[in-house]
């Protein structure tokens, strides 16, 4: 009884005391509701505010879906992303299917939703950050796919030959 003496206004308090048990659940329900409401909304990401990496997107050569098929040259260390479109509500998604590992490292993965708040289904983005880690010719092969599927039944798929050189 502490407890809620401490958080509840005391007429709330003095009603528990009277027996009306439904109008302290009632305060009780929608206070709880309220204070969940509000701890929801703030952990919440501002539409406006972007995930920055901690190195500026600037320094990282950024390859997308024009950019399949072309061979490019990277020094070794020299941090690069794919980024590619997908649906993931429908069960599509982009995974890598070939990579030299011996050449290229894989810093990370992510996606991020390109639907606007509060809309069901739309569209992802699938981006990969790697890095050359010795020097010679490796090809990095994506696909976009249903798991359930298989990579056999792929829509789309994302080649990219890197040619990595020393600083």
């Amino acid at each position: 009884m502490n407890f809620l003496a401490k958080i509840l206004p005391l007429n709330i308090i003095h009603v528990r005391k009277s027996g009306e048990k439904a109008m302290l659940n009632f305060y009780l329900f929608w206070g709880l509701t309220l204070l969940a409401a509000s701890a929801s909304a703030c952990a919440q990401k501002s539409p406006l505010k972007d995930d920055a990496p901690a190195t500026p997107t600037a320094a990282i050569r950024t390859f997308e879906k024009t950019d399949d098929g072309k061979s490019v040259r990277l020094k070794i260390g020299e941090e690069f992303q794919i980024q590619l479109k997908g649906v993931p509500t429908a069960g599509y998604t982009w995974k890598i299917m070939e990579m030299d590992t011996a050449r290229l490292r894989l810093i990370s993965e992510s996606q991020k939703s390109l639907t606007p708040v509060g809309m069901v289904g739309g569209s992802s983005l699938f981006i990969w950050r790697l890095s050359p880690q010795t020097a010679g010719k490796s090809r990095l092969v994506l696909k976009n796919f249903r798991s359930w599927e298989g990579a056999d039944k792929a829509v789309e798929t994302f080649t990219l030959t890197i040619h990595a050189e020393k600083n």
